[in-house]
């Protein structure tokens, strides 16, 4: 089976590939504009991209959106992270941390995030299915890993996910995982997963 996934990312391909190998489904990028209002949550933006592409292209999309929530303010960034980060940058984003209680200069020592993927899956005259996926962590309080080819937000991601023969007070950041070890936990895994079970489930 082919399916045309709408992204210029490069990351995020490959993760998919790894999520989806042995399901003998084949994956090509398509290039199509995807429409993200600022008041569209990530599943709506999943799914009226992922039926109107299918619709004009008459082919088998999947649209991914992902988003990273601050559990401390009130689970910003959100469906907007690349905004943000071009906006803010690593000092900016760090900083919300440090004094964000503008009368007592108190530093916020919640540092609970997620990130959180929906796919939208679509086949051309047939309604979406969305698959999700999500992953626990912290934010770090300083920048590692920049000479990684990774995401942005995975340099200050902290996840408690073990690599083989540690011990369970091990964590990581994001960046520190390879494509194929993200593959086993990751919150597009996760997702990509659904959509393979889900699919392999019709043939």
């Amino acid at each position: 089976m082919e399916i045309c996934f709408v992204t210029g990312n490069g990351h995020k391909v490959e993760e998919a590939q790894i999520a989806l190998a042995g399901s003998g489904i084949k994956i090509h990028i398509l290039e199509a504009n995807k429409e993200e209002p600022d008041d569209w949550k990530l599943e709506k933006v999943a799914y009226v991209n992922a039926k109107r592409i299918a619709h004009e292209t008459k082919k088998v999309v999947i649209i991914e959106d992902t988003g990273v929530f601050f559990e401390a303010f009130d689970n910003f960034p959100g469906n907007k992270p690349k905004r943000y980060f071009e906006k803010l940058g690593y000092k900016g984003l760090l900083a919300m941390f440090d004094a964000s209680d503008a009368n007592d200069n108190v530093e916020i020592t919640n540092r609970k995030a997620y990130f959180r993927t929906i796919i939208g899956y679509c086949e051309p005259g047939q309604e979406p299915i969305l698959f999700s996926g999500e992953l626990d962590g912290v934010i770090s309080k300083e920048v590692k890993g920049m000479d990684a080819n990774v995401l942005p937000y995975e340099r200050i991601f902290i996840c408690n996910e073990k690599k083989d023969g540690e011990n369970e007070n091990t964590t990581h950041y994001l960046y520190e995982y390879t494509r194929e070890e993200k593959g086993k936990f990751s919150h597009r895994a996760k997702a990509f997963r659904k959509l393979k079970q889900y699919l392999l489930s019709k043939n």
